[in-house]
């Protein structure tokens, strides 16, 4: 990010505190029809900021909160200052994780990024009311067009559990080993080894696991290169540094062998929320997005082929087999 950026993102602090403070007198001076003119006008500049940014959740939070001021709700709400409280803290929450961006780099490629765009997530609190005030902001890089999560350690976003511990996603990967594979040895890198295990129901396969972390760093056995006949990387988008978590899978991998792994499906995730103003599921907590491109720029420094690509409608992820060239 430039000294420009970060000095619009200094103005935009600025305005986000001067419209809170103007829109707590409101219902105060409920007659001062120019102080309501100011408002709307402050939100009108902050959500134009916004859109340079392309912080969609900010922007969808800004329109709903001037058309509160703009209906005279702080006439007819008892809890104005709640509303205006929330907005206020989802914005600067927004405008601190783009600032904390410019000192982050792209995990695939270590290239600075722009933003992309920002998000609401519901958190799974084990109570009834779910809550979709914990936001996240993606840059994307210029260099290999995949995207990534800022992490902002003022607001931790933690691994949600997982949601997809159902059967069929299992057997479904199930199907995909045995389509390339009659038998052999598979590495099942991720938490849900005992899931996958019961759906493969084959003594064919002979399944060994390890942690996504243990994958990324290598740690899991240096005398294995090249042993298995498959790898499996569950929830890839959620490491530090995806490149060298598929190099790694690939120095396990057999010549004739097959990788697999799945990542959300960002496009579907971004319509939702630009044109509907959803919030993201948890399932969609991640730290890496892929695109197609960002597919090809990994494809090529790696040195694999794409055998299979498909979306999975139904899960809105996008499920890659690989193979070494």
């Amino acid at each position: 990010m430039s000294v420009k950026g970060k000095k619009h993102l200094s103005m935009m602090f600025a305005l986000c505190k001067t419209i809170a403070e103007s829109a707590e007198h409101l219902n105060e001076y409920s007659e001062d029809h120019f102080l309501k003119q100011d408002t709307v006008t402050g939100l009108n500049t902050l959500e134009a900021s916004l859109e340079s940014f392309k912080a969609y959740s900010a922007i969808q939070a800004t329109r709903l909160f001037r058309s509160c001021v703009e209906n005279d709700l702080y006439l007819y709400s008892g809890d104005f200052a709640s509303i205006v409280s929330h907005w206020h803290t989802s914005v600067l929450r927004t405008i601190q994780m783009l600032w904390t961006a410019e000192s982050q780099r792209c995990p695939v490629c270590d290239k600075p990024g722009n933003p992309f765009y920002t998000a609401y997530f519901y958190r799974n609190t084990g109570g009834s009311d779910g809550s979709a005030s914990v936001s996240r902001l993606w840059m994307q890089c210029p260099g290999c067009l995949n995207c990534y999560a800022v992490k902002n350690s003022s607001y931790p976003f933690p691994v949600p559990a997982d949601a997809d511990t159902g059967s069929n996603r299992y057997i479904r990967i199930a199907e995909v080993v045995k389509e390339h594979m009659k038998g052999g040895f598979l590495l099942f890198a991720g938490e849900n080894n005992n899931a996958f295990t019961s759906a493969l129901d084959d003594n064919n396969y002979i399944i060994q696991r390890c942690s996504l972390k243990q994958l990324e760093d290598r740690s899991f056995s240096e005398e294995l290169q090249g042993c298995f006949q498959a790898v499996l990387i569950e929830h890839p988008g959620r490491s530090a540094d995806l490149k060298k978590l598929l190099e790694n899978a690939l120095y396990y991998l057999d010549d004739s062998g097959i990788l697999w792994f799945e990542v959300r499906n960002l496009g579907v995730d971004l319509l939702n929320l630009v044109m509907k103003g959803t919030p993201l599921p948890e399932s969609a907590d991640t730290n890496v997005f892929l695109f197609p491109q960002g597919i090809e720029y990994l494809k090529d420094i790696l040195g694999f082929d794409i055998i299979s690509r498909r979306r999975i409608e139904e899960e809105g992820t996008i499920e890659f087999v690989l193979q070494k060239l």
